[in-house]
């Protein structure tokens, strides 16, 4: 490795800018279709020309389209009608799916349908189809009927018809609120997999070495949520100034505009381009990502679980459920080191950053389950957190980590004394707190 090189404690590798970008483009419900419209455009055109070659050489096959010029006007023009009418109601179902995932489950739900390949894809070709056919239909001539042009108009519109089919059996599998949980479960497993080493020693977050001292903030241009942190970036400029960058937010913070977003520690001050690296290397948005942010992804499950829970709803399955799917989580976080620290060739640290820690992540998995089981005197979904906090609790030897756990025991624990009247329910809650966090 060069000097200016670094090694990663902690998570695997940050997204370059182009993984950035394409995570920003999956959010946009607009790609597909662009893309696969621009698509049937060139298609159609390309396809017309190939149409007038043959009918230059008579060498038409037999399968094609015969009629005259009035007949592949009346197709192509019934075909654009068609899909265009249906696109219609794609639509206003999908922003109906969206409207009932975001008042039934979570806002934060809704990211999932916007990002969802299959609406995409199915939007895209609904559009792709009535591009082709209205391109198609302003080429067609008198003296030079494009056969070929409308018997591949006709198969599109047999193939959105198949879109059509797929698109009502997905939506009506995808709005199951146990398929919403999977989901969001298995998105956050896969960001812990990518983002947080099993290797490292489970701790929380690194630290600047004590002999540094301050001697640049860098604060930020505009307000929003941290999306990223390029830490190559980072790497790379403290590496310039013999340094070492912090990054005082963690993905999925609010950052408001002149805040500090990383201070650098030891070296030569930065320069302004160097601080203008800096401050674009973590990224703000209007919306949170779970591309490094594991915390969001327990936050959505948390959502649906506490929504569950409200008297309104009053669906303790559902609540259970995705109280145990975000133990689950805790479990495969509870064996890993947490934050990220990068060090050059040298072992010098060039980036810090120590968030989230084990008692952010517990806090956003447990705190707010526990509050609402105290308040509504709720003894099953007492019983199922302590049953979770002991899943996870199984997962970890770190005596830091256990005790976080432990402590949100003994509120469950306090709150069954306070708020249960029976004490039959008190007593099944104080056994099974004892498990964990004995009197």
């Amino acid at each position: 490795m060069s000097r200016s090189s670094a090694t990663r404690h902690g998570p695997a590798a940050t997204p370059g800018r182009l993984g950035r970008s394409l995570d920003v483009l999956r959010e946009r419900l607009w790609l597909w279709p662009m893309a696969l419209g621009v698509l049937a455009a060139v298609a159609a055109e390309a396809l017309v020309r190939f149409d007038r070659m043959l009918d230059e050489e008579d060498a038409r096959p037999f399968w094609v389209f015969s009629g005259n010029a009035d007949a592949a006007r009346s197709v192509l023009s019934t075909l654009a009608t068609a899909t265009m009418t249906v696109l219609g109601v794609t639509l206003s179902i999908t922003l109906a799916v969206l409207a009932l995932t975001a008042q039934g489950y979570s806002p934060r739900a809704m990211r999932r349908f916007m990002r969802d390949r299959v609406i995409q894809a199915v939007i895209g070709g609904f559009v792709g189809a009535f591009v082709f056919a209205i391109v198609a239909l302003r080429l067609v001539r008198e003296d030079q009927v494009p056969g070929i042009t409308v018997n591949v108009a006709v198969l599109l519109g047999f193939v959105v018809l198949g879109l059509l089919v797929a698109f009502f059996h997905h939506m009506a599998s995808e709005i199951r609120v146990e398929r919403l949980i999977d989901a969001i479960w298995e998105e956050t497993r896969g960001v812990i997999d990518a983002t947080l080493d099993a290797s490292i020693t489970p701790r929380d977050g690194a630290a600047v070495p004590d002999d540094l001292p301050l001697v640049a903030q860098v604060r930020a241009t505009r307000t929003g949520r941290v999306r990223w942190v390029d830490d190559r970036a980072l790497a790379a400029v403290a590496t310039a100034t013999g340094g070492t960058a912090e990054v005082a937010p963690a993905p999925g913070d609010f950052v408001a505009e002149g805040e500090p977003v990383v201070r650098m520690h030891g070296g030569a001050p930065p320069t302004a381009e160097q601080i203008e690296r800096l401050a674009g290397a973590v990224a703000l948005g209007t919306q949170r990502t779970t591309t490094q942010d594991v915390a969001f992804g327990i936050r959505q499950l948390t959502d649906v679980g506490l929504r569950a829970l409200s008297p309104s709803v009053n669906d303790p399955t559902t609540a259970e459920e995705a109280i145990l799917r975000t133990a689950d989580l805790l479990r495969r976080v509870a064996d890993r080191g947490l934050g990220v620290a990068l060090v050059d060739d040298d072992g010098r640290t060039v980036v810090v950053r120590p968030r989230p820690g084990w008692e952010d992540l517990v806090g956003v998995a447990f705190d707010q389950y526990v509050r609402a089981a105290e308040s509504q005197a709720d003894t099953a979904t007492m019983l199922v957190l302590l049953d979770a906090l002991g899943r996870v609790a199984a997962a970890t030897r770190s005596p830091d980590r256990l005790a976080a756990l432990r402590a949100r025991a003994v509120a469950v624990r306090d709150g069954a004394r306070r708020a249960l009247p029976d004490p039959a329910d008190r007593e099944r809650v104080e056994h099974a707190a004892a498990r964990l966090a004995p009197s």
